[in-house]
């Protein structure tokens, strides 16, 4: 009798490879993050002089004023919360300021800045000779 050798044995299944780590991307620096915010806050600020509507009253008048917007944004530049911080003596002012702000489309934070909300403070000027 011849002893038949038996059958051979399936290859075991791969190994499959690991993936490669990911790394966490290195901590933005405070410098990193001043830049972004000083960058972000300057385009806001465009954004919302582009709005700003000067009252009737104000160019008759020949009239103008200063106030101060403090405002929360989400990252994706939605407005959470907005108000007067330091109001101008004309209501005027104040309220085409604040108009100016909720009628603005916001861009998304950029890469550098907070990943949650950020509350803002923002200087507005707003009278007849800024307007063209």
């Amino acid at each position: 009798m011849v002893a038949t050798p038996p059958p051979p044995q399936p290859a075991p299944p791969p190994v499959p490879a690991m993936p490669a780590p990911v790394e966490a991307a290195p901590p933005v620096s405070l410098a990193a993050e001043q830049t972004a915010m000083s960058r972000y806050t300057g385009a806001v600020a465009a954004i919302v002089d582009a709005n700003l509507v000067i009252p009737q009253q104000l160019l008759d008048a020949a009239l103008a004023g200063d106030c101060t917007l403090q405002f929360t944004l989400a990252p994706d530049g939605a407005i959470l919360s907005a108000g007067i911080l330091s109001p101008s003596g004309l209501k005027a002012v104040n309220h085409a300021a604040l108009a100016a702000l909720l009628a603005s489309r916001l861009p998304p934070f950029p890469p550098g800045m907070p990943s949650g909300p950020h509350s803002f403070t923002l200087p507005v000027h707003v009278g007849a000779a800024d307007q063209d």
